[in-house]
């Protein structure tokens, strides 16, 4: 069975936005008693009927140190164990922008560490209301 490019596309804008996983700056927002503690990002975030909900996700969960550079990685994570003096950035302005996370993080030898940043948006998405890696 074929179908056409315009009948797929047809099908697949009828499926409803709560299924989509977005980068969670164009959906959520820091209030002033949440942000980050440790790991943890801890943020209101909206589902598909536009209702705000408390959620959180360990970063520690889904970022990891890959000698010296911090990478996204669902699941495997633990950049908390080789990387410290970690500072987040939930403005929305132009200083890295939302969700711009700096740590100093050692290099695989442990030799040295260098500074490095990860915009967290790749890494981390908004589910119905719910972060997620």
């Amino acid at each position: 069975m074929r179908f056409s490019t315009a009948t797929l596309a047809a099908a697949f804008a009828l499926l409803p936005a709560a299924y989509a996983w977005d980068n969670y700056k164009n959906t959520c927002y820091l209030k002033r008693d949440t942000g980050i503690a440790g790991s943890v990002l801890d943020i209101q975030c909206s589902n598909s009927n536009g209702d705000y909900q408390q959620t959180n996700v360990d970063l520690n969960n889904c970022i990891t140190n890959d000698n010296s550079n911090l990478a996204c990685s669902p699941g495997a994570g633990g950049y908390a164990g080789s990387c410290s003096n970690c500072s987040f950035s939930g403005t929305f302005t132009n200083d890295g922008g939302p969700g711009t996370m700096c740590c100093d993080c050692w290099s695989t030898d442990g030799s040295h560490t260098e500074r490095k940043c990860i915009d967290t948006n790749s890494c981390i998405g908004n589910n119905e209301g719910a972060l997620t890696c």
